[in-house]
C-alpha cells in the first residue's frame, strides 16, 4: 500500500516538473522573438499620439503657407514698401523716384489723367539745353495732355518768388521759345512751389505760383 502511494506521487511530481519546464521554455521563446525586429522592416517606431513621419518635400513643389507665415510675409511686404516709398536719386542722371504726390493742387488733374515720364539719360529736347545752360537741376520730366504739356521737376539756384526776376524772366522766355510757345509747369522741389507758365494773347509771359505740401 505504501509502495503504491509512493509510485503514484513520483509520477505526479514528474509530470508537474515536465509541464513547468515546458511552460518556461515557451515564455522564453516568445520573449526572444518579440525583442527581434524583422530584417525586412525599415519603419520608424512611432510614439503613441504623434503624427506619422512625413516625406521630404520636393523643393520645386508648391507649398501652403501657415497663417503665421502669411502674416509675416505681409509685414515684410509693408516694410519693403516703406523702404521703396523713400525718395531715391539716380547717381547718373539725377532722376528722383518716386515723384512727389501732390493731390491738392491745380496740377494734379493733369497728372492723374496719365503722363509719360521721360528717361533723362536719353531725353533730348531744346528745353533740356536751356535748363542745363542756366544751371537748373533737372530731377524728372513728365509729358501730359497727349505729351503737349511738359512738367519739369527741378531745383533752382534762387527763390522763384524772390528778387531774382533778372534770372527767371529770361529763363521763362527761353523756355517758351524752346517749347514751341506752349505752356508748361515747373515743380520746384526745394521750394515746394509749382510755377505755371502761360502766355497771353500778345505772347507775354504769365506766371502763377502755387505752394504744395508733399503727401506720402
Amino acid at each position: 500500500m505504501g509502495s503504491k502511494a509512493y509510485c503514484r506521487n513520483s509520477w505526479v511530481v514528474t509530470i508537474s516538473f515536465l509541464l513547468l519546464t515546458s511552460l518556461m521554455g515557451s515564455s522564453c521563446s516568445n520573449a526572444t522573438n518579440s525583442d527581434q525586429l524583422s530584417p525586412k522592416s525599415s519603419a520608424t517606431p512611432q510614439v503613441e499620439g504623434s503624427a506619422p513621419p512625413t516625406a521630404h518635400a520636393d523643393p520645386t513643389s508648391a507649398t501652403t503657407s501657415s497663417p503665421q507665415a502669411t502674416a509675416r510675409n505681409k509685414v515684410m511686404a509693408t516694410t519693403d514698401k516703406t523702404t521703396t516709398d523713400k525718395t531715391t536719386t539716380d547717381k547718373t542722371t539725377g532722376a528722383i523716384d518716386p515723384l512727389p504726390y501732390i493731390p491738392n493742387t491745380k496740377l494734379f488733374p493733369k497728372l492723374s489723367r496719365g503722363c509719360d515720364r521721360v528717361d533723362l539719360a536719353t531725353w533730348q529736347h531744346p528745353t533740356k539745353a536751356v535748363m542745363i545752360e542756366r544751371g537748373v537741376e533737372i530731377r524728372a520730366v513728365q509729358l501730359c495732355d497727349d505729351r503737349t504739356y511738359p512738367v519739369f521737376y527741378v531745383n533752382f539756384k534762387y527763390d522763384p518768388q524772390g528778387q531774382t526776376q533778372d534770372y527767371f524772366l529770361p529763363l521763362y522766355a527761353a523756355m517758351k521759345s524752346a517749347n514751341g510757345n506752349y505752356p508748361f509747369a515747373f515743380v520746384s522741389l526745394s521750394d515746394q512751389t509749382i510755377i505755371y507758365v502761360t502766355f497771353g494773347a500778345e505772347g507775354e509771359i504769365q506766371r502763377e505760383f502755387e505752394r504744395f505740401s508733399e503727401t506720402n
